[in-house]
């Protein structure tokens, strides 16, 4: 099994008979990739960015409870603070933040990471997993995952470490794969999956 494989002091013979994929050479050695196509699209369907509109509670100084008073008296988008003695100079910025997508500002506002996915297409995306053995300490990483979204299909990517001295061809691979997309969408990635990457 996988952990066999991992705790063998010797390097091991490729398992292309056991894995439909081939050899990765990176500056750092050799990783294993395993690529497949499904071929189905990505059920890909963004909030539409109109929400961000009508969330009052992005100007600086505006909560739950100045919201209600304000939706109350009329204010129920950004664009209608604009006048608004008090609000109106941050509505402004928020809005312009918006128009240009100033992706650090809003998330400084409270906006949540995956709201923030309705500024990109599905191919500047990808989803992506890693997998380590969980030995104490070390926990050594022996396999990423990466699920990229193309018009009609997906296309996966699996890389993994034969052998503990390929975790370093491993990540570099993952590198280079992740060069091509500006997003990288993950289940606790933040605290996680990114920091073991950047290590």
């Amino acid at each position: 099994g996988v952990l066999a494989l991992m705790t063998s002091t010797a390097m091991p013979s490729p398992f292309c008979c056991d894995f439909d994929g081939q050899e990765r050479t990176t500056a750092s050695g050799t990783c294993f990739a395993v690529e497949r196509i499904i071929k189905e699209p990505l059920q890909w369907k963004p909030a539409a960015l109109d929400w961000l509109d009508s969330d009052l509670e992005l100007v600086y100084g505006i909560g739950p409870q100045t919201s209600a008073k304000l939706r109350a008296a009329g204010y129920t988008r950004l664009d209608q603070l604009l006048d608004h003695p008090r609000f109106g100079p941050d509505a402004a910025r928020t809005l312009e933040e918006i128009r240009e997508r100033n992706i650090l500002a809003l998330l400084n506002r409270g906006v949540r990471d995956a709201d923030l996915l309705s500024f990109y297409k599905q191919q500047h995306l990808v989803f992506m997993d890693i997998e380590t053995t969980s030995l104490y300490n070390t926990q050594p990483l022996f396999l990423i995952g990466m699920l990229f979204a193309e018009d009609d299909h997906l296309v996966l990517k699996q890389f993994f470490a034969r052998h503990y001295c390929e975790e370093k061809a491993l990540i570099e691979q993952a590198y280079q794969e992740l060069a091509a997309v500006p997003v990288m969408v993950t289940y606790n990635g933040r605290s996680f999956d990114a920091p073991y990457l950047n290590a």
